[in-house]
């Protein structure tokens, strides 16, 4: 509801959404319109799918990098472990 001296939308955020116009020129909202219901329901699902499916990715993404840098941390500590039984010195830099 817009207030007359300030022209800004009150406390009703429903009354800022407005229904996008029927893809089928009826003249109705999706709200009203079944096809275009459908439509747009089916848009929302395509983005919530996309969405999912970039972020299983990313999770993916994350579980291989951290499985590869636990097998490099795996393998250094191996070689350090065969260096010592060798005798062998085995250099660390300290800071």
């Amino acid at each position: 509801m817009r207030s007359p001296s300030t022209g800004q939308t009150g406390g009703n955020i429903s009354a800022s959404l407005t229904c996008p116009p029927c893809v089928y020129s009826c003249g109705q909202g999706a709200r009203e319109h079944p096809k275009c219901w459908a439509s747009s329901l089916g848009v929302l699902q395509w983005i919530m799918e996309s969405r999912l499916k970039k972020r299983v990715d990313l999770e993916l993404h994350l579980i291989r990098r951290d499985a590869l840098c636990q097998l490099v941390l795996d393998e250094h500590l191996q070689h350090q472990q065969e260096l010592r039984q060798q005798g062998k010195a085995f250099y660390v830099e300290r800071l």
